[in-house]
Protein backbone atom coordinates (compact mmCIF):
# COMPACT_ATOMS: atom_id res chain seq x y z
CA UNK A 1 0.00 0.00 0.00
CA UNK A 2 1.53 3.48 -0.82
CA UNK A 3 3.03 5.30 1.67
CA UNK A 4 0.53 8.13 3.60
CA UNK A 5 -2.39 6.89 1.92
CA UNK A 6 -5.24 6.03 4.19
CA UNK A 7 -6.51 2.81 2.97
CA UNK A 8 -7.26 0.83 5.72
CA UNK A 9 -9.19 -3.00 6.05
CA UNK A 10 -12.61 -3.33 6.92
CA UNK A 11 -15.47 -6.35 6.78
CA UNK A 12 -14.89 -9.39 9.05
CA UNK A 13 -13.24 -11.93 7.80
CA UNK A 14 -14.57 -15.72 7.73
CA UNK A 15 -12.68 -18.92 7.03
CA UNK A 16 -14.24 -21.98 5.78
CA UNK A 17 -12.36 -25.26 4.56
CA UNK A 18 -13.70 -26.93 1.45
CA UNK A 19 -16.07 -29.67 3.46
CA UNK A 20 -16.29 -30.34 6.91
CA UNK A 21 -14.88 -33.59 7.00
CA UNK A 22 -12.23 -34.10 9.54
CA UNK A 23 -8.80 -34.05 7.89
CA UNK A 24 -5.08 -33.19 8.65
CA UNK A 25 -3.80 -30.18 6.57
CA UNK A 26 -6.59 -29.09 5.38
CA UNK A 27 -7.09 -25.87 2.56
CA UNK A 28 -8.43 -22.77 4.14
CA UNK A 29 -10.60 -20.15 2.39
CA UNK A 30 -10.56 -16.77 3.60
CA UNK A 31 -13.41 -14.63 2.68
CA UNK A 32 -14.86 -11.44 4.22
CA UNK A 33 -12.04 -8.92 3.95
CA UNK A 34 -12.98 -5.30 2.30
CA UNK A 35 -10.94 -2.17 1.75
CA UNK A 36 -11.75 1.49 3.13
CA UNK A 37 -10.26 4.82 2.95
CA UNK A 38 -9.82 7.92 0.38
CA UNK A 39 -7.85 5.78 -1.72
CA UNK A 40 -9.43 2.56 -1.41
CA UNK A 41 -10.48 2.54 -5.24
CA UNK A 42 -6.87 2.26 -5.73
CA UNK A 43 -6.21 -0.83 -4.44
CA UNK A 44 -7.17 -4.50 -5.15
CA UNK A 45 -7.45 -6.92 -1.89
CA UNK A 46 -6.72 -10.43 -1.98
CA UNK A 47 -8.16 -12.62 0.64
CA UNK A 48 -5.42 -14.88 2.77
CA UNK A 49 -4.47 -17.83 0.71
CA UNK A 50 -2.37 -20.78 1.87
CA UNK A 51 -4.13 -21.14 4.83
CA UNK A 52 -4.46 -24.68 6.48
CA UNK A 53 -5.69 -26.44 9.63
CA UNK A 54 -6.79 -29.92 10.60
CA UNK A 55 -10.24 -30.92 11.63
CA UNK A 56 -9.95 -33.79 13.96
CA UNK A 57 -12.58 -36.58 14.95
CA UNK A 58 -15.13 -35.01 16.77
CA UNK A 59 -16.14 -36.53 20.36
CA UNK A 60 -19.77 -37.80 20.11
CA UNK A 61 -21.83 -38.64 23.29
CA UNK A 62 -24.92 -41.15 23.32
CA UNK A 63 -28.53 -40.49 24.48
CA UNK A 64 -30.30 -43.05 25.59
CA UNK A 65 -32.70 -42.69 27.65
CA UNK A 66 -33.56 -44.89 30.99
CA UNK A 67 -35.72 -47.45 30.08
CA UNK A 68 -39.17 -48.18 32.46
CA UNK A 69 -40.33 -51.33 33.22
CA UNK A 70 -42.30 -53.40 31.41
CA UNK A 71 -44.97 -56.14 32.08
CA UNK A 72 -44.68 -59.53 29.97
CA UNK A 73 -46.69 -59.24 27.09
CA UNK A 74 -47.20 -55.35 26.83
CA UNK A 75 -46.63 -53.71 23.35
CA UNK A 76 -43.27 -53.30 21.68
CA UNK A 77 -41.29 -50.18 23.00
CA UNK A 78 -39.40 -48.02 20.34
CA UNK A 79 -36.26 -47.05 21.51
CA UNK A 80 -35.16 -43.95 20.30
CA UNK A 81 -31.14 -43.62 21.56
CA UNK A 82 -29.66 -40.81 19.80
CA UNK A 83 -25.89 -39.64 19.43
CA UNK A 84 -24.50 -35.70 19.69
CA UNK A 85 -23.11 -36.14 16.05
CA UNK A 86 -26.41 -37.27 14.89
CA UNK A 87 -25.71 -40.46 13.46
CA UNK A 88 -27.36 -43.42 13.84
CA UNK A 89 -27.19 -45.52 16.88
CA UNK A 90 -27.27 -49.18 17.00
CA UNK A 91 -28.85 -51.52 19.81
CA UNK A 92 -28.36 -54.46 20.86
CA UNK A 93 -29.80 -56.52 23.68
CA UNK A 94 -26.65 -58.00 25.87
CA UNK A 95 -28.82 -59.46 28.66
CA UNK A 96 -32.38 -60.83 28.93
CA UNK A 97 -34.71 -61.90 25.91
CA UNK A 98 -35.64 -59.59 23.77
CA UNK A 99 -35.66 -58.83 20.56
CA UNK A 100 -34.83 -55.09 18.49
CA UNK A 101 -36.20 -54.80 15.17
CA UNK A 102 -35.50 -51.07 13.60
CA UNK A 103 -35.59 -49.69 16.61
CA UNK A 104 -38.81 -51.86 18.41
CA UNK A 105 -37.46 -53.33 21.35
CA UNK A 106 -40.01 -56.94 21.65
CA UNK A 107 -39.74 -58.86 24.73
CA UNK A 108 -39.31 -62.07 25.00
CA UNK A 109 -39.63 -63.15 28.32
CA UNK A 110 -39.88 -61.81 31.89
CA UNK A 111 -36.64 -60.86 33.37
CA UNK A 112 -33.79 -58.01 33.56
CA UNK A 113 -33.45 -57.24 30.06
CA UNK A 114 -30.21 -54.24 28.99
CA UNK A 115 -30.06 -52.96 25.79
CA UNK A 116 -26.82 -51.00 24.42
CA UNK A 117 -27.03 -48.06 22.11
CA UNK A 118 -23.86 -47.53 20.39
CA UNK A 119 -22.43 -45.07 17.88
CA UNK A 120 -18.80 -46.91 16.34
CA UNK A 121 -17.78 -43.31 14.98
CA UNK A 122 -16.35 -42.01 11.26
CA UNK A 123 -14.08 -39.75 9.51
CA UNK A 124 -15.48 -36.94 11.43
CA UNK A 125 -16.36 -38.79 14.78
CA UNK A 126 -14.74 -40.60 17.02
CA UNK A 127 -16.54 -44.00 18.23
CA UNK A 128 -19.17 -42.59 21.43
CA UNK A 129 -19.19 -44.43 24.05
CA UNK A 130 -21.49 -47.21 24.25
CA UNK A 131 -24.45 -46.09 26.85
CA UNK A 132 -26.33 -49.57 28.65
CA UNK A 133 -29.99 -49.53 30.28
CA UNK A 134 -31.30 -52.21 31.93
CA UNK A 135 -35.08 -52.54 32.98
CA UNK A 136 -37.07 -54.88 34.64
CA UNK A 137 -39.88 -57.00 32.62
CA UNK A 138 -42.21 -58.23 35.26
CA UNK A 139 -44.17 -61.62 34.89
CA UNK A 140 -47.26 -61.02 32.87
CA UNK A 141 -49.93 -61.11 35.44
CA UNK A 142 -52.87 -64.03 34.80
CA UNK A 143 -56.30 -64.23 36.84
CA UNK A 144 -57.77 -67.53 37.75
CA UNK A 145 -61.11 -67.22 37.35
CA UNK A 146 -64.65 -69.61 37.30
CA UNK A 147 -64.36 -70.26 41.31
CA UNK A 148 -66.54 -69.39 43.85
CA UNK A 149 -66.55 -69.15 47.78
CA UNK A 150 -68.97 -71.03 49.41
CA UNK A 151 -70.46 -70.49 52.85
CA UNK A 152 -69.57 -73.07 55.50
CA UNK A 153 -70.86 -73.54 58.84
CA UNK A 154 -67.74 -73.25 61.42
CA UNK A 155 -65.58 -75.86 62.23
CA UNK A 156 -62.76 -74.21 63.79
CA UNK A 157 -60.08 -74.52 60.33
CA UNK A 158 -59.86 -71.93 57.88
CA UNK A 159 -60.60 -73.66 54.88
CA UNK A 160 -62.99 -72.62 52.87
CA UNK A 161 -64.88 -74.71 50.36
CA UNK A 162 -64.44 -73.49 46.50
CA UNK A 163 -66.81 -74.27 43.64
CA UNK A 164 -66.34 -74.45 40.02
CA UNK A 165 -63.62 -74.95 37.86
CA UNK A 166 -60.41 -72.52 38.07
CA UNK A 167 -59.64 -71.64 34.66
CA UNK A 168 -57.39 -69.00 32.75
CA UNK A 169 -58.94 -66.00 31.56
CA UNK A 170 -59.20 -65.35 28.58
CA UNK A 171 -56.17 -63.73 26.80
CA UNK A 172 -54.17 -64.00 29.70
CA UNK A 173 -51.55 -66.36 28.29
CA UNK A 174 -49.94 -64.80 24.78
CA UNK A 175 -50.46 -66.71 21.90
CA UNK A 176 -48.02 -69.22 21.29
CA UNK A 177 -47.00 -69.69 24.87
CA UNK A 178 -46.89 -72.07 26.66
CA UNK A 179 -48.50 -71.92 30.02
CA UNK A 180 -50.79 -73.74 31.62
CA UNK A 181 -52.87 -73.66 34.86
CA UNK A 182 -51.63 -76.60 37.37
CA UNK A 183 -52.77 -77.79 40.79
CA UNK A 184 -56.01 -77.93 43.00
CA UNK A 185 -57.57 -74.82 44.10
CA UNK A 186 -57.40 -74.41 47.89
CA UNK A 187 -59.51 -71.96 49.46
CA UNK A 188 -58.60 -70.50 52.99
CA UNK A 189 -60.32 -67.69 54.90
CA UNK A 190 -58.24 -65.51 57.26
CA UNK A 191 -59.09 -66.85 60.22
CA UNK A 192 -61.32 -70.17 61.28
CA UNK A 193 -63.67 -67.16 63.48
CA UNK A 194 -67.98 -66.40 62.40
CA UNK A 195 -68.04 -63.83 60.18
CA UNK A 196 -70.27 -62.98 57.01
CA UNK A 197 -68.00 -61.53 53.78
CA UNK A 198 -64.91 -63.04 55.01
CA UNK A 199 -62.02 -62.40 52.83
CA UNK A 200 -61.02 -66.01 50.89
CA UNK A 201 -57.29 -66.85 49.83
CA UNK A 202 -57.18 -69.39 47.02
CA UNK A 203 -54.10 -71.73 46.84
CA UNK A 204 -52.76 -74.41 45.89
CA UNK A 205 -52.62 -73.56 41.84
CA UNK A 206 -49.74 -72.62 40.12
CA UNK A 207 -48.54 -71.76 36.65
CA UNK A 208 -46.25 -74.55 34.70
CA UNK A 209 -45.37 -74.86 30.83
CA UNK A 210 -41.83 -73.10 28.90
CA UNK A 211 -42.95 -69.56 29.39
CA UNK A 212 -44.20 -69.86 32.73
CA UNK A 213 -41.87 -67.94 34.63
CA UNK A 214 -43.09 -64.93 32.28
CA UNK A 215 -46.11 -64.76 33.86
CA UNK A 216 -47.70 -64.13 37.49
CA UNK A 217 -49.84 -65.85 38.70
CA UNK A 218 -52.38 -63.34 40.40
CA UNK A 219 -54.10 -64.26 43.25
CA UNK A 220 -57.84 -64.68 43.44
CA UNK A 221 -59.80 -61.56 44.45
CA UNK A 222 -62.86 -61.01 45.19
CA UNK A 223 -64.06 -63.74 46.79
CA UNK A 224 -65.63 -63.64 49.87
CA UNK A 225 -68.16 -66.27 51.50
CA UNK A 226 -69.45 -66.89 55.22
CA UNK A 227 -68.70 -68.73 58.22
CA UNK A 228 -72.10 -69.10 59.96
CA UNK A 229 -72.46 -69.71 63.42
CA UNK A 230 -72.39 -73.67 64.16
CA UNK A 231 -75.36 -74.83 65.79
CA UNK A 232 -75.11 -77.08 68.63
CA UNK A 233 -77.90 -78.98 70.46
CA UNK A 234 -78.71 -80.09 73.80
CA UNK A 235 -79.75 -83.33 74.24
CA UNK A 236 -80.28 -85.78 77.10
CA UNK A 237 -82.32 -84.28 79.55
CA UNK A 238 -85.65 -83.65 80.59
CA UNK A 239 -88.24 -81.32 81.79
CA UNK A 240 -89.59 -83.05 85.19
CA UNK A 241 -93.41 -82.98 85.77
CA UNK A 242 -94.44 -80.62 88.82
CA UNK A 243 -97.66 -79.84 91.03
CA UNK A 244 -98.48 -76.59 91.30
CA UNK A 245 -96.45 -73.97 92.82
CA UNK A 246 -96.68 -70.53 91.88
CA UNK A 247 -93.56 -70.01 90.36
CA UNK A 248 -92.29 -70.69 86.25
CA UNK A 249 -89.19 -72.65 87.48
CA UNK A 250 -89.21 -76.90 86.88
CA UNK A 251 -85.98 -79.16 87.10
CA UNK A 252 -84.31 -80.55 84.63
CA UNK A 253 -82.89 -83.91 84.51
CA UNK A 254 -80.75 -86.01 82.79
CA UNK A 255 -77.30 -85.15 82.20
CA UNK A 256 -77.69 -82.58 79.66
CA UNK A 257 -74.94 -82.63 76.90
CA UNK A 258 -74.12 -80.45 74.07
CA UNK A 259 -74.08 -81.91 70.57
CA UNK A 260 -71.94 -80.41 67.61
CA UNK A 261 -68.83 -78.47 69.24
CA UNK A 262 -65.82 -79.12 67.78
CA UNK A 263 -63.68 -81.44 69.48
CA UNK A 264 -60.89 -79.76 71.28
CA UNK A 265 -62.11 -76.22 70.94
CA UNK A 266 -61.71 -73.62 73.28
CA UNK A 267 -65.48 -73.60 74.08
CA UNK A 268 -67.37 -74.76 77.50
CA UNK A 269 -70.66 -75.79 77.74
CA UNK A 270 -72.78 -74.25 81.00
CA UNK A 271 -74.83 -76.78 82.41
CA UNK A 272 -78.22 -75.63 83.89
CA UNK A 273 -81.05 -77.40 86.54
CA UNK A 274 -84.29 -75.36 86.22
CA UNK A 275 -86.30 -74.40 83.15
CA UNK A 276 -88.66 -71.82 83.11
CA UNK A 277 -91.87 -72.11 81.33
CA UNK A 278 -94.39 -69.51 80.20
CA UNK A 279 -96.68 -69.12 82.95
CA UNK A 280 -96.59 -70.85 86.44
CA UNK A 281 -100.36 -72.36 85.51
CA UNK A 282 -101.49 -76.03 85.25
CA UNK A 283 -101.68 -77.45 81.60
CA UNK A 284 -100.46 -80.61 80.14
CA UNK A 285 -97.02 -80.17 78.43
CA UNK A 286 -96.19 -76.86 78.41
CA UNK A 287 -93.34 -75.93 76.85
CA UNK A 288 -90.17 -75.42 79.02
CA UNK A 289 -87.82 -72.85 77.89
CA UNK A 290 -84.03 -72.78 79.25
CA UNK A 291 -81.07 -70.55 79.00
CA UNK A 292 -77.74 -72.92 78.37
CA UNK A 293 -74.79 -71.03 77.33
CA UNK A 294 -71.25 -71.31 76.12
CA UNK A 295 -68.11 -69.61 77.42
CA UNK A 296 -64.36 -69.75 76.34
CA UNK A 297 -62.89 -67.43 73.27
CA UNK A 298 -64.52 -69.76 70.92
CA UNK A 299 -68.13 -69.44 72.33
CA UNK A 300 -69.06 -66.51 69.79
CA UNK A 301 -68.36 -69.31 66.89
CA UNK A 302 -71.64 -71.30 68.16
CA UNK A 303 -75.17 -71.18 68.48
CA UNK A 304 -76.32 -73.04 71.34
CA UNK A 305 -79.83 -74.01 70.35
CA UNK A 306 -82.22 -74.01 73.98
CA UNK A 307 -83.90 -77.76 73.48
CA UNK A 308 -87.33 -77.13 71.63
CA UNK A 309 -88.46 -80.66 73.09
CA UNK A 310 -88.67 -80.23 76.54
CA UNK A 311 -92.10 -80.41 77.82
CA UNK A 312 -93.48 -80.49 81.49
CA UNK A 313 -96.37 -81.06 82.85
CA UNK A 314 -98.11 -78.87 85.67
CA UNK A 315 -100.73 -80.66 87.28
CA UNK A 316 -103.25 -78.75 89.97
CA UNK A 317 -101.64 -78.51 93.56
CA UNK A 318 -103.95 -80.58 96.13
CA UNK A 319 -105.51 -78.33 99.34
CA UNK A 320 -107.12 -80.36 102.50
CA UNK A 321 -109.43 -78.85 104.76
CA UNK A 322 -109.00 -78.97 108.34
CA UNK A 323 -111.38 -78.10 111.56
CA UNK A 324 -114.15 -80.31 110.93
CA UNK A 325 -115.01 -83.59 112.79
CA UNK A 326 -118.27 -85.78 112.11
CA UNK A 327 -120.63 -86.10 114.69
CA UNK A 328 -122.27 -89.52 115.75
CA UNK A 329 -125.73 -90.38 115.38
CA UNK A 330 -128.26 -92.91 115.39
CA UNK A 331 -129.47 -94.92 112.61
CA UNK A 332 -131.38 -93.20 110.44
CA UNK A 333 -131.31 -95.31 107.38
CA UNK A 334 -129.65 -92.33 105.85
CA UNK A 335 -126.04 -92.06 104.72
CA UNK A 336 -126.01 -88.54 105.56
CA UNK A 337 -123.82 -87.25 108.63
CA UNK A 338 -123.59 -83.99 110.12
CA UNK A 339 -120.36 -81.98 110.32
CA UNK A 340 -118.86 -79.79 112.73
CA UNK A 341 -116.22 -77.25 113.41
CA UNK A 342 -115.02 -74.36 110.98
CA UNK A 343 -113.73 -75.16 107.51
CA UNK A 344 -110.09 -74.09 106.82
CA UNK A 345 -108.11 -74.17 103.75
CA UNK A 346 -104.69 -75.51 104.21
CA UNK A 347 -102.00 -75.57 101.53
CA UNK A 348 -102.59 -72.42 99.31
CA UNK A 349 -99.48 -70.65 97.67
CA UNK A 350 -98.23 -67.91 99.94
CA UNK A 351 -99.87 -64.96 98.67
CA UNK A 352 -102.66 -66.08 96.21
CA UNK A 353 -106.56 -65.82 96.83
CA UNK A 354 -107.84 -69.04 96.71
CA UNK A 355 -110.88 -69.42 99.21
CA UNK A 356 -113.41 -72.37 100.20
CA UNK A 357 -116.93 -71.91 98.15
CA UNK A 358 -119.76 -74.22 98.49
CA UNK A 359 -121.47 -76.00 101.53
CA UNK A 360 -120.18 -78.98 102.98
CA UNK A 361 -121.95 -82.27 103.32
CA UNK A 362 -120.88 -85.56 104.66
CA UNK A 363 -122.25 -89.11 104.07
CA UNK A 364 -121.23 -92.85 104.96
CA UNK A 365 -120.72 -95.06 102.35
CA UNK A 366 -123.75 -96.56 103.57
CA UNK A 367 -126.56 -96.47 106.49
CA UNK A 368 -125.70 -99.06 108.10
CA UNK A 369 -124.95 -98.64 111.83
CA UNK A 370 -121.60 -99.06 112.76
CA UNK A 371 -118.98 -97.80 114.75
CA UNK A 372 -116.03 -95.92 113.43
CA UNK A 373 -117.66 -95.28 110.38
CA UNK A 374 -115.07 -93.92 107.58
CA UNK A 375 -117.01 -90.02 106.15
CA UNK A 376 -116.79 -88.62 102.53
CA UNK A 377 -117.08 -85.19 102.55
CA UNK A 378 -118.48 -83.37 99.80
CA UNK A 379 -119.95 -80.02 98.24
CA UNK A 380 -116.91 -78.22 99.21
CA UNK A 381 -115.10 -76.27 96.33
CA UNK A 382 -112.57 -73.48 95.25
CA UNK A 383 -112.97 -70.17 94.07
CA UNK A 384 -110.35 -67.04 93.66
CA UNK A 385 -108.21 -65.56 90.89
CA UNK A 386 -106.23 -68.84 90.49
CA UNK A 387 -108.27 -71.71 92.12
CA UNK A 388 -107.99 -73.61 88.54
CA UNK A 389 -104.49 -74.26 89.77
CA UNK A 390 -105.82 -76.46 92.67
CA UNK A 391 -107.94 -79.28 92.97
CA UNK A 392 -109.66 -79.80 96.62
CA UNK A 393 -108.87 -82.53 98.90
CA UNK A 394 -112.48 -83.23 100.49
CA UNK A 395 -111.71 -83.39 104.31
CA UNK A 396 -110.82 -87.10 104.81
CA UNK A 397 -110.12 -89.23 108.22
CA UNK A 398 -113.40 -88.72 109.53
CA UNK A 399 -115.22 -91.28 111.70
CA UNK A 400 -118.02 -91.00 113.16
CA UNK A 401 -120.38 -93.66 115.15
CA UNK A 402 -123.90 -94.66 114.01
CA UNK A 403 -126.04 -96.70 116.73
CA UNK A 404 -128.72 -99.35 116.01
CA UNK A 405 -131.80 -97.36 115.92
CA UNK A 406 -134.74 -98.92 118.35
CA UNK A 407 -138.34 -100.17 116.29
CA UNK A 408 -141.49 -101.38 116.94
CA UNK A 409 -143.96 -103.90 115.71
CA UNK A 410 -147.06 -102.83 114.53
CA UNK A 411 -149.81 -106.15 113.83
CA UNK A 412 -153.54 -105.33 113.83
CA UNK A 413 -156.07 -106.83 116.16
CA UNK A 414 -157.29 -110.15 114.22
CA UNK A 415 -161.18 -110.74 114.17
CA UNK A 416 -162.59 -114.07 114.73
CA UNK A 417 -163.25 -116.55 112.03
CA UNK A 418 -164.90 -119.33 110.89
CA UNK A 419 -163.22 -122.53 110.34
CA UNK A 420 -162.72 -122.79 106.24
CA UNK A 421 -162.70 -119.22 105.88
CA UNK A 422 -160.46 -117.69 102.79
CA UNK A 423 -156.84 -117.59 104.48
CA UNK A 424 -156.21 -113.80 106.34
CA UNK A 425 -153.21 -112.07 104.99
CA UNK A 426 -151.29 -110.64 108.07
CA UNK A 427 -149.71 -107.57 107.41
CA UNK A 428 -147.91 -106.70 110.70
CA UNK A 429 -145.08 -103.55 110.00
CA UNK A 430 -142.35 -102.64 112.05
CA UNK A 431 -141.17 -98.70 111.92
CA UNK A 432 -137.93 -99.70 110.73
CA UNK A 433 -139.29 -101.17 107.88
CA UNK A 434 -137.54 -104.23 108.05
CA UNK A 435 -139.66 -107.65 107.63
CA UNK A 436 -142.29 -108.66 110.45
CA UNK A 437 -141.79 -112.14 111.27
CA UNK A 438 -144.68 -114.17 112.41
CA UNK A 439 -145.27 -116.72 114.33
CA UNK A 440 -148.23 -118.87 115.28
CA UNK A 441 -147.45 -119.25 119.50
CA UNK A 442 -150.79 -121.20 119.90
CA UNK A 443 -153.76 -122.80 118.15
CA UNK A 444 -153.75 -124.94 114.98
CA UNK A 445 -152.61 -122.64 112.12
CA UNK A 446 -149.91 -122.13 109.80
CA UNK A 447 -148.41 -118.86 107.85
CA UNK A 448 -146.56 -118.80 104.49
CA UNK A 449 -145.30 -115.49 103.03
CA UNK A 450 -148.05 -113.84 105.96
CA UNK A 451 -151.04 -115.71 104.82
CA UNK A 452 -152.51 -116.80 107.98
CA UNK A 453 -154.43 -120.85 106.93
CA UNK A 454 -156.01 -122.01 110.06
CA UNK A 455 -155.94 -125.54 110.43
CA UNK A 456 -158.86 -126.26 113.13
CA UNK A 457 -161.01 -124.14 114.95
CA UNK A 458 -159.96 -122.71 118.26
CA UNK A 459 -158.30 -119.98 119.71
CA UNK A 460 -154.97 -119.15 118.00
CA UNK A 461 -152.67 -116.36 118.71
CA UNK A 462 -149.73 -115.08 116.58
CA UNK A 463 -146.84 -113.65 117.41
CA UNK A 464 -144.79 -110.56 115.19
CA UNK A 465 -141.22 -110.16 115.77
CA UNK A 466 -138.59 -108.03 114.52
CA UNK A 467 -135.25 -109.29 115.65
CA UNK A 468 -133.49 -106.76 114.74
CA UNK A 469 -130.02 -106.01 112.01
CA UNK A 470 -126.97 -104.23 112.89
CA UNK A 471 -129.11 -100.62 112.02
CA UNK A 472 -131.91 -101.73 114.19
CA UNK A 473 -132.06 -103.28 118.30
CA UNK A 474 -134.66 -106.64 118.29
CA UNK A 475 -138.53 -104.77 118.69
CA UNK A 476 -140.32 -106.32 121.24
CA UNK A 477 -142.97 -108.63 119.99
CA UNK A 478 -146.58 -108.47 119.60
CA UNK A 479 -148.93 -111.07 120.32
CA UNK A 480 -152.50 -111.12 118.71
CA UNK A 481 -155.13 -114.35 119.66
CA UNK A 482 -158.49 -114.40 117.30
CA UNK A 483 -161.33 -117.26 117.65
CA UNK A 484 -161.68 -119.86 114.95
CA UNK A 485 -165.23 -120.92 115.37
CA UNK A 486 -166.04 -124.46 113.80
CA UNK A 487 -167.67 -124.66 110.56
CA UNK A 488 -171.11 -125.38 110.50
CA UNK A 489 -172.44 -127.73 107.78
CA UNK A 490 -176.04 -128.65 106.85
CA UNK A 491 -177.65 -131.84 106.99
CA UNK A 492 -179.92 -132.74 103.38
CA UNK A 493 -181.61 -135.28 102.67
CA UNK A 494 -184.53 -135.90 105.03
CA UNK A 495 -187.83 -134.59 104.76
CA UNK A 496 -190.81 -134.60 107.42
CA UNK A 497 -193.90 -136.80 107.10
CA UNK A 498 -197.39 -136.27 108.12
CA UNK A 499 -198.81 -138.59 110.94
CA UNK A 500 -202.23 -139.14 112.65
CA UNK A 501 -202.16 -137.44 115.93
CA UNK A 502 -200.69 -139.81 119.15
CA UNK A 503 -199.81 -137.86 121.97
CA UNK A 504 -196.23 -138.36 120.96
CA UNK A 505 -194.08 -135.77 119.76
CA UNK A 506 -192.15 -138.30 117.81
CA UNK A 507 -191.98 -137.12 113.67
CA UNK A 508 -191.35 -139.64 111.15
CA UNK A 509 -188.64 -138.84 108.71
CA UNK A 510 -187.83 -139.94 105.16
CA UNK A 511 -184.93 -139.92 103.06
CA UNK A 512 -180.96 -140.31 103.73
CA UNK A 513 -179.57 -137.85 105.93
CA UNK A 514 -176.01 -136.48 104.43
CA UNK A 515 -174.11 -133.34 104.75
CA UNK A 516 -174.19 -130.74 101.73
CA UNK A 517 -172.03 -131.17 98.96
CA UNK A 518 -168.80 -128.70 99.90
CA UNK A 519 -169.45 -128.93 103.70
CA UNK A 520 -165.94 -130.32 104.30
CA UNK A 521 -163.42 -128.85 103.21
CA UNK A 522 -160.95 -130.91 100.82
CA UNK A 523 -158.65 -133.53 103.27
CA UNK A 524 -161.08 -133.46 106.19
CA UNK A 525 -162.00 -136.68 108.05
CA UNK A 526 -165.04 -135.73 109.16
CA UNK A 527 -168.21 -138.16 108.51
CA UNK A 528 -172.15 -137.78 109.51
CA UNK A 529 -172.67 -140.04 112.32
CA UNK A 530 -175.99 -141.63 113.86
CA UNK A 531 -179.21 -141.97 113.06
CA UNK A 532 -181.87 -139.16 112.95
CA UNK A 533 -184.68 -138.59 114.69
CA UNK A 534 -187.47 -136.22 114.12
CA UNK A 535 -189.64 -134.39 117.02
CA UNK A 536 -192.40 -131.91 116.89
CA UNK A 537 -192.44 -129.57 118.84
CA UNK A 538 -195.62 -130.40 120.56
CA UNK A 539 -197.51 -133.54 120.31
CA UNK A 540 -200.67 -131.26 119.11
CA UNK A 541 -202.81 -131.22 115.95
CA UNK A 542 -201.16 -129.26 113.73
CA UNK A 543 -200.56 -128.17 110.53
CA UNK A 544 -197.02 -127.40 108.82
CA UNK A 545 -195.57 -128.09 112.40
CA UNK A 546 -191.76 -127.61 112.46
CA UNK A 547 -190.28 -130.49 112.94
CA UNK A 548 -186.59 -131.22 114.79
CA UNK A 549 -184.38 -133.77 113.78
CA UNK A 550 -182.00 -135.31 116.35
CA UNK A 551 -179.69 -138.20 116.82
CA UNK A 552 -176.99 -136.78 113.76
CA UNK A 553 -173.62 -136.18 114.96
CA UNK A 554 -170.17 -135.09 113.10
CA UNK A 555 -167.21 -137.53 114.17
CA UNK A 556 -163.90 -138.33 112.49
CA UNK A 557 -159.89 -136.30 113.18
CA UNK A 558 -161.56 -133.02 112.04
CA UNK A 559 -165.08 -133.30 113.83
CA UNK A 560 -164.57 -130.88 116.55
CA UNK A 561 -163.93 -128.05 113.37
CA UNK A 562 -167.43 -128.33 111.95
CA UNK A 563 -170.62 -127.39 113.81
CA UNK A 564 -173.52 -129.74 112.48
CA UNK A 565 -176.36 -127.05 112.08
CA UNK A 566 -179.92 -128.28 113.15
CA UNK A 567 -182.16 -129.10 110.05
CA UNK A 568 -184.07 -126.54 109.42
CA UNK A 569 -187.30 -126.06 107.16
CA UNK A 570 -188.40 -129.36 108.37
CA UNK A 571 -192.77 -129.60 108.39
CA UNK A 572 -195.18 -131.88 108.68
CA UNK A 573 -198.73 -131.95 110.12
CA UNK A 574 -200.14 -134.36 112.74
CA UNK A 575 -203.64 -134.84 111.53
CA UNK A 576 -206.32 -135.17 114.13
CA UNK A 577 -207.17 -138.54 115.13
CA UNK A 578 -210.52 -140.10 114.17
CA UNK A 579 -212.59 -140.55 117.25
CA UNK A 580 -215.78 -142.46 116.01
CA UNK A 581 -218.94 -141.64 118.72
CA UNK A 582 -221.34 -143.94 118.19
CA UNK A 583 -225.04 -143.13 119.29
CA UNK A 584 -224.91 -139.28 118.25
CA UNK A 585 -226.51 -137.79 115.48
CA UNK A 586 -225.71 -134.57 113.80
CA UNK A 587 -228.47 -131.54 114.04
CA UNK A 588 -228.69 -129.19 110.99
CA UNK A 589 -228.86 -125.43 111.61
CA UNK A 590 -229.19 -122.34 109.60
CA UNK A 591 -226.46 -120.36 109.01
CA UNK A 592 -225.42 -118.09 112.17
Amino acid sequence: MVVGESVQLSGTASANFANSTAAPNKAVTVSGFGLSGVGLGNYTLTQPTGLKADIAPSAQTIAFASLTSKVYGEAPVQLAPTATSGLPVSLTVISGSAAINAGTLTVLAAGTITVRASQQGTENYLTATPVDQSFVVTPRPVSAIGLAAGNRVYDATTQAPLSGTATLADGSILFGDDVVLSGTANGSFDSSTVGIAKPVTVSGLSLTGAKASSYELLPVLGLTAEIATRFVNVNNVLAQDKVYDGLLSVALVGQATPVGLVEGDAVTFVPKFVGMLQDPNVGGLKAVFTDYNLTGSSAPNYTLLQPDYLKASVTPKELIISGLSAVSRIFNNSAGVALSGTANLVGVVFGESVQLSGTGSASFANPTATPNKAVTVSGFGLTGAVFGNYTLRQPTGLIADVAPSTQTVTFASLTSKVYGDAPVQLTPTATSELPVSLRVISGSASINAGALTVLAAGTITVRASQEGTENYLAATPVDQSFVVTPRPVSVIGLAADNRVYDAITQAPLSGTATLADGSILFGDDVVLSGTANGAFDSSTVAVGKPVTVSGLSLTGAKASSYELLPVVGLAAGVTPKTVTIGGLTALDKAYD
